[in-house]
């Protein structure tokens, strides 16, 4: 069973990001419902959603991504971003 929920982006790349989610994922006393916002799925992950990080995140794929995760739980305990800078096209 769950008790918190955590996003995290950059869950599947670098080396911190497949680490973290583990341990979040994978706790024996407290474990995480982690949804994982990355360019590639994490299997450690209890949900992927999958961006192009290059290419700016259209509308349609802040409605995809926010219904993700209002099916999956009512609040978001923790977000954590752990994607290099370098990796991300802003604006």
């Amino acid at each position: 069973m769950f008790r918190k929920t955590a996003i995290i982006i950059g869950g599947s790349t670098g080396e911190f990001g497949p680490i973290l989610a583990k341990r979040m994922s994978k706790a024996w006393i407290k474990r995480w419902n982690v949804i994982n916002i990355d360019t590639k799925a994490n299997p450690d992950c209890q949900h992927n959603f999958v961006v192009d990080f290059k290419s700016p995140i259209d509308i349609n794929q802040m409605r995809e991504l926010h219904y993700l995760i209002k099916a999956h739980s009512q609040e978001v305990d923790a977000m954590v971003n752990v994607v290099s800078a370098s990796n991300v096209q802003c604006l």
